[in-house]
């Protein structure tokens, strides 16, 4: 598999946001975190075939709020192992 983005842990799984692929079954939990670390939103939680893969971001919390212009972290947990990705929501 080729990885343009992160490769996390043993499993080859590549993040490179929206979208990450796995070369084998692998939990994939992708959240979204705001400046203070507090967690925003969780897009996934779940267990993904090999493939590539994606995830969307609403721009809400997990309340259905609109969140604020700001910078934001993408996180991708896998295997115990995580990789972060920095965004900046402009509205």
């Amino acid at each position: 598999m080729r990885c343009r983005g992160s490769a996390i842990g043993g499993n080859d799984v590549c993040f490179d946001y929206p979208s990450f692929a796995t070369d084998q079954v692998a939990r994939v939990r992708v959240a979204v975190y705001d400046i203070r670390g507090r967690i925003v939103a969780e897009l996934t939680d779940e267990s993904f075939q090999p493939g590539e893969h994606s995830v969307d971001w609403s721009g809400q919390d997990a309340a259905g709020r609109t969140a604020p212009s700001g910078e934001y972290f993408f996180v991708v947990h896998v295997d115990g192992k995580s990789v972060t990705r920095k965004a900046l929501l402009l509205r």
